[in-house]
């Protein structure tokens, strides 16, 4: 398409253009303290209140409520008649009722009121109209602070330049105040929320970004958006995009990828890998820019020894005859099962993340860096992953596959086939738009599907999201 490439794993470019931006990662001096310990509780020693004012402290999450087996069972049918719970009525007050409780009261409130108030208030809440799946707002909004972490990832056609300037617009178009690192650092430690590597990335902060009522009801409060834009703008800060894309996958509310997807691999920060073709003598004789190039070469000359381009890679490298240049630092390794193990990319490109010294660390699985992630205290309740890149559902059973990241604490979008650079500007405002609306999640999922050009010239629009 005109003014498209293709966010292929590393399909090749189409020769779109894109204008050099001047906007660099930004440093926060103002956040470099929060990396010091564990952040203050809302409320306390800060000499302010809280973002959700002086009650806050009094809510204590881990106080178990004495309620009676049949007093929970005339809870569990209010929660059900609310929607906001969906499981059998056992009077028994695990996970999936406690959630629903956390979204009547919009708070940890629940806890410390007895059966009989809980049931009046919920007896008080209108039956809603639809009861389409909604995201978890109540959990995301109840200390007052709606954090999202939003990383783009590299492109070696510098696609994503555009896609920097487009996120900026888009935040700006709301209102966002840019340059915020002082007035975000506030409100995370207010929210009782730390941020380990705060120093990287720039901050975005609009306050009183919406109004949230609880289905309980109470005074509507204010919600105020934090924004952490990551990406790497040369492709040499990789890592530190990497670093501060992963932590917010563990303690943002919400988590938003727009690149590469690699061969259904991984998010990734920073360039794809160069290779250096080397004689006998181990001098070099051709440097290749890009893996399409490099298959075309390797086919050429494994023709006449009867080797298809992967035979005559694997003979190069056994024969020290190849240099690939690429240390996956700014990789986000999601997905170690290769789905597209026929294409010559996806090999190469698992062969570069899986090889001895340079290849990177699998990010999922138990007992994976996630999961332990996930385990620590700063670690959210709840949170929204969303991956806009090609092939991103291939990094759904992965995902899954880490205990922190069941279906019960993570929703995920994700795209079923190929998607387009140019999108993705108006498919990020869709999300945040329907977040802020709070919207139900096929809404939103359709919203932004909406926004997904065609895979073939003359198709439809759409048919790249899913909500899982």
């Amino acid at each position: 398409m005109p003014g498209h490439s293709r966010r292929h794993s590393e399909e090749a470019p189409t020769g779109s253009t894109s204008s050099s931006t001047g906007t660099e990662s930004a440093s926060n001096p103002a956040l470099a303290d929060m990396s010091e310990g564990p952040g203050t509780e809302a409320g306390e020693g800060t000499g302010e209140e809280s973002v959700l004012g002086p009650m806050m402290s009094s809510w204590k999450p881990d106080v178990e409520p004495e309620w009676s087996k049949t007093e929970a069972k005339s809870i569990q049918r209010q929660l059900k008649r609310l929607g906001l719970y969906k499981l059998g009525i056992d009077g028994a007050i695990g996970k999936g009722s406690k959630a629903g409780l956390v979204e009547a009261f919009g708070s940890d409130e629940w806890r410390m009121l007895g059966a009989a108030d809980v049931l009046t208030k919920l007896k008080a809440a209108k039956t809603p109209k639809s009861k389409a799946d909604k995201y978890r707002y109540g959990e995301m909004f109840k200390d007052g602070v709606l954090d999202l972490t939003i990383g783009i990832g590299y492109d070696e056609d510098d696609n994503h330049l555009d896609a920097i300037l487009g996120f900026e617009e888009v935040l700006a178009a709301r209102d966002f105040e840019p340059n915020a690192g002082a007035r975000a650092a506030e409100l995370y430690t207010q929210a009782g929320r730390t941020v380990e590597k705060a120093d990287f990335g720039q901050y975005y902060v609009k306050e009183n970004a919406l109004m949230y009522t609880p289905p309980v009801g109470g005074p509507p409060r204010p919600i105020h958006a934090v924004v952490r834009l990551v990406f790497s703008h040369d492709g040499k800060e990789g890592k530190k995009a990497a670093d501060a894309f992963k932590e917010g996958m563990a303690e943002s509310d919400v988590a938003y990828y727009s690149g590469h997807g690699r061969y259904g691999s991984g998010p990734d920060f920073d360039r794809n890998m160069t290779f250096d073709l080397k004689d006998a003598e181990g001098n070099v004789e051709q440097h290749i820019e890009d893996y399409t190039v490099l298959k075309k070469v390797l086919a050429k000359e494994g023709k006449a020894r009867s080797r298809g381009p992967w035979a005559q890679f694997m003979w190069r490298v056994n024969k020290k005859r190849i240099e690939v240049n690429g240390d996956n630092e700014g990789n986000v390794f999601l997905n170690p099962k290769n789905k597209h193990s026929k294409e010559f990319g996806a090999r190469l490109m698992y062969w570069n993340l899986e090889r001895t010294g340079k290849g990177a660390k699998l990010q999922t699985g138990k007992d994976g860096p996630l999961d332990k992630a996930l385990d620590s205290e700063e670690a959210r309740k709840y949170r929204i992953v969303v991956f806009d890149g090609c092939r991103t559902k291939d990094y759904l059973t992965a995902v899954r596959g880490t205990p922190g990241m069941k279906k019960d604490t993570t929703d995920i979008a994700a795209t079923r086939r190929s998607v387009d650079w140019g999108d993705e500007a108006n498919t990020l405002a869709e999300f945040l738009d329907g977040i802020i609306g709070q919207q139900s999640k096929e809404s939103i999922i359709k919203d932004m599907d909406s926004k997904q050009s065609p895979s073939k010239k003359g198709g439809k629009w759409g048919g790249a999201y899913g909500s899982y």
